[in-house]
């Protein structure tokens, strides 16, 4: 059997102190080094049209409200919207919603299913064009 001496289990110490040290500082420059590529954003704060808005850093560039539309602070729920209407308004129901004849049954727009169409009506969309 052999036993550790101090010297030994000293020069082991040092050894692994070497160790760490020498990974710590092989990370240090791996992260300088990935990190050198990256996009800069701009992560403060500004106004747009008289509306308040953070940057989040997102990859889009999109700047992100501070608070809702319609709302005066962040803690505000501001506006309601109808799918696909993009004025509010103060009663949702079928008959004051804009793509339907007044039931659930009669959708003119968003409808996938022949059964909640208008006459059977449907296109399939999902989501609202920048033209309309």
């Amino acid at each position: 059997m052999k036993i550790a001496t101090f010297a030994t289990l000293n020069q082991k110490h040092r050894i692994m102190q070497k160790t760490i040290k020498t990974i710590a500082a092989l990370m240090l420059v791996i992260g300088l080094v990935c990190t050198a590529g990256c996009k800069k954003h701009n992560t403060g704060n500004g106004t747009y049209k008289g509306h308040d808005y953070i940057d989040l850093g997102l990859p889009s560039g999109t700047m992100w409200a501070t608070c809702n539309v319609g709302a005066e602070s962040p803690d505000q729920y501001g506006d309601y919207f109808a799918w696909g209407e993009t004025t509010p308004k103060a009663t949702y129901n079928w008959s004051t919603y804009k793509y339907c004849k007044g039931d659930y049954n009669q959708l003119t727009k968003y409808c996938s299913q022949f059964d909640f169409g208008f006459n059977g009506f449907t296109d399939d969309v999902c989501g609202h064009s920048s033209t309309e």
